[in-house]
């Protein structure tokens, strides 16, 4: 009789102690899940607060980062466009960030689920998406080249009151920016067949070839004219196109954005296993308890 209940006691100890690792580990997958959602919330806040901003007062948003960040070469057309994104974005970051710390707070296997169905979805999503951009790299580089040059033929050149001028004044930003001409080179310009802006005669008797943008600040107006006039055989040209000038600053960062890419992967990965984990706990749990 004694051994009987010596081996009880035994069987009621080790029940307890492994109810006990059970409970701590939930409360710790608990917890890492909240902390790991926390700085998506605040990301997501400011990326939705930079976006209000820049769309209801962009004036002030333009004038306080003029000292930090050159945003000219985008335009501030781009950048209200990219406003919006950043406002679906950070409304999107926040609303899933905040349902994986509903779940995890309240323990609810059905929220838990939801939220690694979304997040397994959005990662398969991304994943498909680095693929295809590997795998038809060349076709998406040409059809770019292809949309550039088009706008360079057919929206380059317009005055500043028409609604097509952001694209002019865009570009020249980026040329000036980047220092260079054209996308492939100045010849580019020689297609800018609708808005005419090249046919004005200029002083020495001369039609602009490429704009001013495509050229050095030249140190008086008869430097500059010639250099937009005779531009090939001008010490004040940017004579190489912009998307060799584009790719090559890519390439010099690449590194940088596949760590980046890899590390998101990679939170969002472990993220998914930390919430699985939790709800496979919490369904033993309630197994245990019944």
């Amino acid at each position: 009789m004694p051994f009987s209940i010596q081996k009880l006691d035994i069987v009621d100890v080790k029940a307890s102690d492994i109810m006990g690792c059970s409970e701590s580990t939930r409360a710790c997958l608990k917890f890492t899940i909240v902390f790991f959602n926390i700085p998506i919330i605040v990301i997501g806040a400011v990326s939705l607060g930079i976006g209000v901003w820049v769309t209801v007062d962009d004036n002030s948003f333009f004038d306080l980062t003029a000292s930090i960040l050159d945003l000219q070469v985008l335009g501030q057309d781009i950048l209200r466009q990219g406003a919006l994104v950043m406002i679906v974005a950070g409304a999107a970051m926040i609303i899933l960030a905040g349902i994986g710390v509903i779940g995890a707070l309240a323990m609810s296997s059905c929220i838990l689920t939801f939220y690694a169905v979304v997040l397994i979805l959005l990662l398969v999503l991304e994943v498909a998406v680095i693929i295809l951009g590997i795998v038809f790299k060349s076709e998406w580089e040409a059809k770019s080249s292809m949309l550039v040059l088009g706008k360079l033929k057919t929206q380059y050149g317009y005055n500043d009151s028409d609604s097509r001028a952001p694209f002019t004044r865009t570009y020249d930003a980026l040329q000036k920016k980047l220092h260079c001409c054209g996308w492939e080179g100045g010849p580019d310009f020689a297609n800018a067949t609708i808005t005419n802006w090249n046919n004005a005669t200029l002083r020495n008797g001369l039609k602009r070839t490429v704009p001013d943008s495509c050229c050095i600040a030249a140190p008086n107006v008869t430097q500059l004219t010639e250099c937009t006039t005779s531009p090939y055989n001008n010490t004040f040209y940017y004579s190489q196109g912009c998307r060799k000038v584009i790719e090559s600053k890519l390439r010099t960062y690449q590194w940088v954005v596949i760590g980046v890419t890899i590390a998101v992967l990679t939170f969002q990965f472990l993220i998914i296993v930390l919430t699985l984990s939790l709800v496979v706990h919490n369904v033993n749990n309630k197994y245990d308890m019944s």
